[in-house]
């Protein structure tokens, strides 16, 4: 994977990081969405000069049942710990097929509109079992090989789902896909699994327990995010080096769980989705399972799979207040156990390779104008800075 921007941090930042990103944001401005100055650049990366003491959250290994604090010497320290973590979680989630290999895509119809290229699909994400999703790509002829960035668009608990997302049901804030394809990104929106081919949701998981019994439903939808990485990178066009995640509510989930595993996504955005276990229906049989709220000692947080999301650029978003509002101050102690891991990469590789961003809009549980010029903001800074 190719070497992360170097976007200033909050740690050591110097003006000469801040000029470069003014001149970046300046470039685009002249499309009005850029228009952002580096001041919010600035604020979503000191969260942690706010957190209090007591609000500061402890990094614990997910076999100790006492959730003792653990302590990393350097990146390689971390990088030898961070293979065991990932199996331990891999063995909670449950076993899913392995991915990686190209799907079988049956493309379906396809429409142009607003400059993009609108394009229905299939795909076979295992033996007899498919996942449909919506394909954009800029509308523009002789589109050369491996030239444009990709992004995997995860929507919301909508049944508009990826026919919002993709733009399908007007050009809103949260059609993410289509604002994205027209900014020169090809784009794919799965279709979670919770809507595939079934009349509700127990349904859904009562179908994936079927096929993979012992399973939780979030390894079936990290799985099936996956799986869309699979299918994005299998198109010609796409470069596999330049690849973001972006969710909005059980979207954001859903990112969360695709950084932590899946290495190929350089950069993200996280919108509501509820870091801690109490912000939100963690417990649900589609994500964790009601054993999440029967195991108070569980040996695990959210902080972990934070940790492995470093060195990566990942922006957090929180509504703080309001019906369904999942990120806000709440979220500080699992932000503030996690961000020392990206340090590391800083302190011993002499690097500012990405950081841990958050940003709490107090506005409550929605994704509007704003939530989306910054969201497009962040994964075009990022993957501008690190074109060929």
């Amino acid at each position: 994977m190719r070497a992360l921007g170097p976007v200033g941090h909050w740690i050591g930042l110097r003006s000469i990081a801040w000029i470069s990103i003014a001149i970046f944001l300046v470039a685009l401005d002249a499309r009005p969405v850029h228009s952002q100055s580096p001041a919010w650049l600035e604020e979503v990366t000191q969260w942690r000069e706010s957190i209090a003491p007591e609000q500061r959250g402890v990094l614990f290994s997910p076999w100790d049942s006492q959730r003792a604090s653990v302590e990393f010497a350097d990146w390689s320290a971390w990088n030898k710990v961070r293979s065991d973590w990932i199996a331990q979680w891999r063995e909670w989630l449950g076993p899913m097929p392995a991915t990686g290999m190209p799907p079988a895509i049956d493309w379906r119809e396809s429409d142009t509109f607003e400059g993009v290229l609108h394009r229905r699909a299939r795909i076979e994400v295992e033996p007899g079992v498919f996942m449909d999703a919506v394909v954009l790509t800029p509308d523009r002829p002789n589109i050369a090989v491996g030239s444009l960035p990709g992004v995997v668009a995860l929507h919301p608990t909508t049944n508009k789902n990826i026919d919002e997302l993709s733009g399908l049901h007007g050009d809103g804030p949260r059609a993410i896909g289509l604002h994205l394809a027209q900014r020169g990104f090809a784009v794919i929106c799965p279709k979670c699994f919770l809507w595939q081919d079934v009349p509700d949701f127990p349904s859904a998981v009562d179908l994936h327990r079927r096929r993979h019994p012992g399973t939780l439903g979030m390894a079936k939808m990290l799985f099936d995010a996956q799986r869309a990485v699979d299918a994005l990178v299998s198109l010609p066009e796409v470069d596999p080096s330049r690849l973001t995640a972006v969710g909005h509510s059980l979207g954001a989930k859903e990112v969360l769980y695709l950084m932590a595993f899946d290495s190929r996504i350089s950069a993200g955005v996280a919108s509501e989705g509820g870091i801690p276990f109490e912000a939100t229906n963690w417990e649900a049989p589609w994500y964790l399972g009601p054993e999440l709220r029967t195991q108070p000692e569980r040996p695990w947080s959210h902080a972990q799979l934070l940790a492995l999301v470093a060195p990566r650029p990942l922006l957090i978003l929180g509504g703080e207040t309001g019906e369904g509002a999942a990120d806000g101050n709440r979220s500080l102690g699992i932000l503030s156990a996690a961000e020392p891991i990206w340090g590391l990469h800083r302190q011993d590789l002499n690097r500012q390779e990405g950081c841990l961003a958050f940003w709490n809009h107090g506005q409550g549980h929605i994704f509007d104008q704003k939530q989306l010029d910054r969201t497009l903001a962040w994964i075009e800074a990022w993957v501008n800075l690190n074109s060929p």
